[in-house]
């Protein structure tokens, strides 16, 4: 038996962290659902307090931290945890399956597409990023098993992961862990080309007035369809305007700053920060802000992934503008992608500079002095071939003349 002092030291403390813990829960209760899940690090007990530390996993405006809100799904089940939201670099994870669904009936009773030789996980929480908002999803493995799509069922909030049916599949259980691997450049890839999207759309919009109408990411390129604002001096984007506009993004870039997301339950939790364009949800917001919150780069509602800081978006390359559907559609590309486009370039370059004999600031004046031989000696050819067919035109006349 311990000591009568020593019971009543520990039931001392331990009552004061109960009624500690009551008091958050309410508190929770009180601000709403979404900081009601609470994650305990350690606790200190002293003679004069009793002390919690409480770890979230993003800040709250009232200076709170807390995890992201969760849509619901039926049958009052919780959706998928998107660890992505929260740790967007982390590369691997291992989580627990929550259902295996590897037969067309039971995609039928889901409303989910039947694909042969595939079957579909769903997992407690994920690492990988669904399809959607114009981002193509995350790929990867799960158990070494190749994952080939990522999508979310909208109406649930379930994030379903398709893999390809082989040996390993085995390796799969209900309420068990396996070992989630992303493609890791894929991430970046798609990380940095969004983050590039978001500075290009802000900066287009507050030096020229336009608004982006449509954003879609290939493999290593985005476009955007840029409509100008009737006020613009031009109808649409010069060379020097995209020069400008360039410039102008990659020097967001070398000031490396900070990329915010905030959490918002609500329309207009979502409507105080100083958004680029309207909002089409009315909960559960997710809004991206490049720089301070007084004169950001740019402010808007997305899902997408996006790297922590710009500095890790490397480069931004223009590729090139085409008119479409009376906008502008700019083609762009960052990162990884736009390393290897100007390495090809580079090369290109080389090999041209190497064969003209020249620098490659004088490369375009020795291509222009020697398309313009090039022009002359084509017209000479020209004449002569007309000479010369004009000659043996009046031979065979003459020879067809001069018979009896």
């Amino acid at each position: 038996m311990l000591p009568a002092k020593v019971l009543h030291i520990v039931f001392h403390r331990f009552s004061r962290l109960y009624l500690y813990f009551i008091y958050h829960l309410t508190v929770c209760k009180v601000f709403g659902e979404r900081l009601k899940r609470y994650a305990i690090f350690s606790t200190t007990a002293t003679p004069k307090c009793d002390t919690i530390i409480i770890k979230y996993f993003t800040t709250h405006p009232w200076g709170f931290e807390y995890e992201p809100a969760q849509t619901g799904r039926k049958e009052g089940k919780m959706a998928t945890l998107k660890k992505y939201q929260t740790d967007v670099c982390r590369k691997e994870d291992c989580l627990t399956v929550k259902g295996i669904i590897d037969t067309e009936d039971q995609c039928r009773t889901l409303g989910l597409r039947h694909v042969p030789e595939t079957i579909l996980v769903e997992l407690e929480e994920t690492i990988f990023y669904p399809e959607g908002g114009g981002q193509p999803c995350d790929l990867g493995t799960m158990n070494d098993i190749p994952v080939i799509d990522v999508f979310e069922k909208k109406d649930t909030g379930i994030v379903y992961h398709r893999l390809t049916w082989n040996s390993n599949v085995d390796s799969l259980t209900v309420d068990e862990q396996v070992r989630c691997v992303l493609e890791w450049d894929r991430r970046l890839t798609h990380m940095q080309i969004h983050s590039a999207e978001h500075l290009i759309s802000g900066l287009i919009w507050s030096m020229y007035g336009g608004v982006n109408k449509g954003f879609h990411m290939g493999k290593d390129y985005a476009t955007i369809d840029i409509l100008l604002s009737p006020d613009c001096r031009c109808t649409e984007f010069t060379d020097e305007m995209m020069e400008q506009l360039e410039l102008a993004a990659n020097s967001a870039v070398w000031k490396n700053t900070q990329v915010v997301t905030h959490f918002c339950t609500t329309r207009d939790e979502a409507a105080a920060h100083p958004l680029r364009k309207p909002l089409d949800l009315d909960e559960d917001i997710t809004v991206v802000r490049i720089g301070n919150e007084d004169q950001p780069y740019d402010c808007c509602a997305c899902c997408g992934t996006h790297v922590p800081r710009t500095g890790g978006i490397g480069l931004i390359k223009l590729l090139k503008t085409e008119n479409y559907k009376g906008m502008t559609r700019i083609t762009l590309t960052a990162g990884l992608p736009a390393y290897r486009d100007a390495a090809l370039r580079q090369k290109i370059t080389d090999t041209l500079c190497a064969r003209y004999s020249t620098e490659v600031d004088q490369l375009m004046e020795r291509i222009n002095i020697q398309e313009s031989k090039n022009g002359a000696a084509r017209k000479e050819l020209y004449d002569l071939k007309k000479d010369l067919l004009q000659e043996e035109g009046q031979k065979l006349t003459d020879t067809w003349n001069r018979k009896p």
